[in-house]
């Protein structure tokens, strides 16, 4: 058993708009024979030019803009494989085809009723100027943790490293780490100081830590890639987004489905009291 849906006519639809049928361009032939409007009948049921041009507004695979003709000729052969196909389907074919049709019917319907039902708020500048402010980070705008860390020049072997993990334990009680650093290579241990590193440029494991404290404050020791780490948060580094005359309309894009979303549920409500519903005890609360 196959599964139906309109992907199914869509594809018939696009293999009749390339081929050629002589039942189809008998229908053509005979056309002029037809009630006025009326361009060709599939199984006694009527194709009007009418169908013709608003599937050619539409667009159809393989014809030109304008080619009535071409479009006459697709839009047959279209409505002749789905007759065909319709003959095959069962009856749970019959269902799932029907409730995908009710599905795509009940979209058009909310969509024609948005258009004429519901007018959404406009996008204000108030609202701009509080999305700017609420969200600087989306517009290259923020704050980096400034840091100096002390690490060494390389990875250490197990007896360099017993020997300097109770000295960065000290850490937090050293004020001075540029000549704390000299005390620790006098041990012979290859300690480097380095200042001025922005979190943004740290690894991702020391970036975490440097975002996680406050001006002043010092991480546990760690090791990355197999070298040690300790660092301190000297100072703050603030990056201003960009100014907002220059994502003015790039806000306002992405506030108008927001303001569209309340404009529709506002509808929603309307339809609702409108019709009569009642739920059964299935329904999910």
């Amino acid at each position: 058993m196959c599964t139906w849906s309109f992907a199914l006519f869509a594809v018939c639809y696009v293999v009749a708009s390339g081929c050629s049928g002589h039942d189809a361009d008998k229908a053509q032939q005979t056309a002029a024979q037809l009630t006025p409007g009326v361009v060709a009948t599939i199984n006694g049921q009527p194709i009007t030019s009418d169908d013709v041009e608003r599937a050619l507004e539409r667009g159809i695979d393989g014809v030109a803009p304008g080619d009535r003709e071409a479009a006459t000729k697709a839009f047959i052969r279209g409505k002749a494989i789905a007759a065909v196909a319709a003959r095959e389907l069962t009856p749970e074919d019959e269902r799932e085809l029907q409730a995908a049709v009710d599905n795509e019917r009940e979209k058009l319907l909310v969509a024609a009723y948005a258009k004429t039902a519901v007018e959404p708020e406009p996008v204000t500048h108030q609202m701009i100027d509080r999305y700017y402010r609420a969200h600087p980070e989306l517009f290259g705008g923020r704050v980096s943790k400034v840091c100096e860390v002390i690490t060494t020049d390389r990875p250490l072997n197990d007896a360099e490293q017993r020997k300097l993990d109770p000295l960065l334990s000290e850490a937090a009680s050293r004020t001075d780490w540029k000549a704390w650093a000299f005390e620790l290579r006098m041990t012979g241990i290859p300690v480097v100081h380095q200042t001025g590193l922005t979190s943004g440029r740290l690894h991702r494991a020391l970036h975490a830590q440097a975002e996680s404290l406050a001006i002043g404050g010092v991480s546990k020791p760690m090791a990355v890639l197999g070298t040690p780490f300790v660092l301190r948060v000297t100072s703050e580094e603030r990056q201003e987004p960009r100014p907002l005359g220059e994502v003015a309309h790039e806000i306002r894009l992405a506030l108008a489905p927001t303001q569209l979303a309340k404009a529709i549920k506002q509808a929603s409500e309307q339809a609702l009291k409108q019709v009569k519903v009642e739920y059964s005890e299935s329904a999910p609360k």
